[in-house]
């Protein structure tokens, strides 16, 4: 990515709702937003709804794609917005990444929930890539069913393809 621009949101003030333990300011900054970044590292500076919308409109008009987005909303609204509104910017081999999607007290609610009801409504289908440290879902196609394959690494996951024929 070292000559392509990067894009990080953030509101520098918290998230937008309480999460789990964490109260809503729990991850401020105090709107001090980090310095030294990479030349080609942009920050976009406010909350989803306001900053996405707009992005959107200057930056990915005409035939522009995400090919790899990651995903460190923490809430379920966020990310459930975020994949709302990126939605029609995906290609088969986009590369989704969520920071926060399982084994932690009541994650089924959070990241895991919307990225279920993302893939319910859009008809994605997508194979799960799974570290130990992270899980990494490549969007394959659209289609009528739910595919899933896991990988490495261990973990408690709903078995998504059951639940969805459920």
């Amino acid at each position: 990515f070292g000559h392509h621009p990067v894009y990080g949101f953030d509101s520098f003030r918290g998230i937008d709702e309480d999460w789990g333990t964490f109260d809503r300011f729990e991850f401020s900054t105090e709107g001090r937003v980090p310095r030294n970044l990479p030349p080609n590292a942009k920050l976009v500076v406010g909350w989803y709804n306001d900053t996405l919308p707009a992005f959107i409109q200057t930056h990915l008009n005409g035939n522009a794609k995400v090919q790899w987005l990651h995903l460190d909303c923490d809430t379920y609204g966020g990310h459930r917005l975020v994949l709302k509104l990126l939605e029609p910017f995906l290609v088969p081999g986009s590369l989704l990444i969520f920071d926060d999607i399982l084994n932690y007290a009541g994650y089924e609610g959070y990241a895991l929930q919307a990225f279920y009801e993302f893939v319910q409504e859009t008809g994605w289908s997508f194979e799960v890539l799974v570290a130990p440290w992270r899980v990494e879902w490549t969007i394959s196609e659209k289609s009528e069913s739910l595919g899933q394959s896991f990988g490495g690494g261990s973990f408690a996951a709903p078995d998504i393809s059951k639940a969805a024929s459920g």
